[in-house]
């Protein structure tokens, strides 16, 4: 297996904190309209961020020389 390039990890890279950032905004939006709890918000970050973790584990995991 060849290691990628660095240009491709830069980008996929960005894709995946662009996209974290995305779902941050859009659980806040979401609680702002809908009127959700703050218990309610911390669950969804949390879950958000632990799924986000796993993700960026295996991919390092998988881009590891």
């Amino acid at each position: 297996m060849t290691a990628p390039r660095p240009t491709v990890a830069a980008k996929a890279a960005l894709v995946a904190g662009g996209s974290f950032t995305s779902s941050i905004a859009l659980i806040l939006l979401l609680a702002a309209v809908w009127g959700l709890g703050d218990r309610m918000v911390l669950w969804a970050l949390v879950a958000l961020s632990t799924l986000t973790a796993a993700a960026m584990l295996i991919a390092a995991g998988r881009l590891r020389p």
